[in-house]
């Protein structure tokens, strides 16, 4: 279910590392690749939606979606897309939905549990099993000049430290198999999802 108040971000700016690929997002899965699979989910759940990236990459402009590059070069991590996110979000909408690009089984009805859940805070995230997941998490863009002030200090604090810091609420999700949160970060971990994927197909 689209909501018209919520515009999505996918987090795709980061180094891939453990991947040992860049952009891991590219990776296939399931008959496309790591990203299609994000986009196809999280897309029918906001009114619009974007890439943010560390720059602009012509590898994912087969996605068709606009990509939205980090504002600050010497800054990166979910803060930064974050901070990116708002800046780039339309007029239309007041909150912004934040998830990464290495989740293909993020819940199908994500957005709508934590709109549903925010109440008069300004920004929820999704847990499992008391396992905070402040990537799956949404923002209102009366935050945007506090995440760049975060963004822009010195003292090397994350996502995780600028969420706890502000009223928030927590959505909790119940434990499945697969995790609707499992992270693609290495290449076992694709493995897995190649085979988690292809048992949905046989089912």
């Amino acid at each position: 279910m689209s909501h018209g108040g919520v515009a999505g971000i996918v987090l795709a700016g980061g180094r891939s590392r453990r991947m040992g690929a860049d952009p891991k997002a590219l990776e296939a899965l399931g008959g496309g690749t790591l990203l299609d699979r994000v986009i196809s989910r999280i897309q029918p759940q906001v009114a619009t939606l974007a890439l943010n990236v560390a720059l602009a990459d012509d590898a994912l402009e087969a996605t068709a979606l606009s990509q939205v590059p980090d504002r600050q070069a010497s800054r990166r991590g979910p803060l930064a897309g974050l901070d990116a996110g708002l800046a780039w979000l339309p007029p239309e909408q007041d909150w912004l939905a934040v998830v990464p690009c290495d989740a293909p089984f993020l819940p199908l009805d994500l957005v709508g549990r934590l709109l549903a859940a925010a109440g008069d805070a300004q920004v929820v995230a999704a847990s499992e099993d008391g396992q905070l997941h402040p990537t799956f998490s949404l923002w209102h863009r009366s935050l945007a000049s506090t995440v760049s002030e975060a963004l822009a200090a010195d003292d090397g604090a994350g996502l995780v430290h600028l969420f706890r810091r502000l009223p928030h609420r927590i959505q909790g999700f119940a434990l499945r198999d697969p995790s609707p949160f499992f992270n693609v970060n290495t290449p076992e971990e694709l493995s897995r999802a190649r085979e988690l994927v292809a048992a949905e197909g046989q089912a």
